[in-house]
């Protein structure tokens, strides 16, 4: 950890330049899914992407593959409307949601990257998106409820628990080959 990462991930300052640190029992930050080099990677460079987050995770972490949207498809959010009160990322991202053809695929990977969404796009924990309270909560395709990184993780761990370690290690040894 460096004094940089530590204000980024509200512990104390090192007593170094670096120091080797454990994030206390209970933290927000999710393991892997809670690093700002993850965060940040899956993020586009001032806003957040719960679609990119989730592509990440279900196809480099749970080998899992989603399909491009189909061809003609416009996958960016519409820009902010002037004189408009301001919108949440979950606001702007219901046009996906209410259009059949988007929701096939969206409802694979949004609700991973909404559960992760009170990290910003280089990973600092905030409390509100464009001036409105973060609602981090979502629904898998199987069911499961999320509401935070940490139930998220811990789904992870509980439920695809094999899948996910076989996985990572996977691809750990296929960087280190």
């Amino acid at each position: 950890l460096t004094s940089e990462l530590a204000s980024l991930y509200e512990l104390p300052a090192p007593q170094g330049q670096f120091e080797m640190v454990r994030f206390p029992e209970g933290t927000r930050r999710a393991g892997l899914l809670g690093q700002g080099t993850f965060l940040a990677s899956t993020a586009g460079p001032t806003d957040t992407s719960p679609t990119a987050r989730g592509i990440f995770i279900r196809e480099r972490l749970l080998c899992q593959h989603v399909p491009p949207p189909p061809p003609g498809v416009i996958t960016t959010l519409p820009d902010p409307i002037a004189d408009q009160p301001p919108k949440g990322r979950r606001q702007l991202m219901n046009e996906h949601w209410e259009n059949p053809t988007c929701a096939s695929c969206h409802r694979l990977m949004d609700p991973i990257g909404f559960a992760l969404e009170n990290f910003d796009a280089i990973g600092r924990w905030r409390e509100n998106d464009g001036g409105l309270p973060i609602d981090a909560s979502s629904t898998l395709a199987d069911g499961t409820t999320l509401d935070s990184p940490t139930s998220f993780r811990n789904f992870l761990v509980n439920k695809q628990g094999n899948e996910f370690v076989r996985t990572v290690t996977e691809k750990l040894l296929t960087y280190a080959l």
